[in-house]
């Protein structure tokens, strides 16, 4: 006997099809480095506050 899945009842909820319904353009590397980039320096800004040091010491 198999068990019971509600889930099943529904049906998928992703679209199986690989046509072109996900106009989400890929981006390019350029902009995936500079959000890159701005994470690492918001989490730098976070770790100094945290500590109470400058940005300046905390990279150094």
């Amino acid at each position: 006997m198999t068990d019971y899945n509600p889930f099943r009842l529904v049906g998928s909820l992703r679209s199986h099809t690989t046509s072109s319904s996900n106009t989400m353009p890929k981006r390019d590397k350029a902009d995936r480095e500079k959000a890159l980039k701005t994470r690492h320096d918001i989490e730098d800004y976070r770790l100094a506050k945290e500590c109470g040091i400058s940005l300046e010491e905390l990279r150094s």
